[in-house]
């Protein structure tokens, strides 16, 4: 969580998820992607990965808990810069989303 907080923004995505069930345990492997900015020195950049979870799970009570977890690292990317956020995507200016509690969808959903 401290690596998540010293970034400026960051989007996780989990896809591809494969389960087997062996009674109160699972073993699931899960694709993961990651969207990063960082600031260094006043500089902000950019930094991309992908690659997977490999997981042992545990059934608790009624919940299913990661009891083991390896992260395989399949691909990354560093950037030394980041977008331009005033020019925006194909010349279109946006405002980038932000943190609890000012991003829109914490007003939209009522969260704070």
């Amino acid at each position: 969580m401290p690596i998540l907080r010293s970034m400026d923004q960051s989007m996780h995505m989990i896809a591809n998820i494969m389960i087997r069930i062996h009674g109160t345990t699972a073993d699931v492997e899960s694709y993961y992607y990651g969207f990063h900015r960082l600031s260094q020195a006043g500089q902000a950049r950019d930094s991309v990965g992908s690659g997977r979870y490999v997981d042992t799970f545990e059934r608790r009570d009624d919940e299913w808990r990661i009891l083991r977890r390896l992260v395989v690292v399949d691909w990354f990317r560093d950037y030394p810069d980041s977008a331009d956020w005033s020019v925006g995507p194909f010349g279109n200016p946006v405002a980038p989303g932000s943190r609890f509690p000012d991003d829109a969808s914490y007003k939209l959903l009522d969260l704070g």
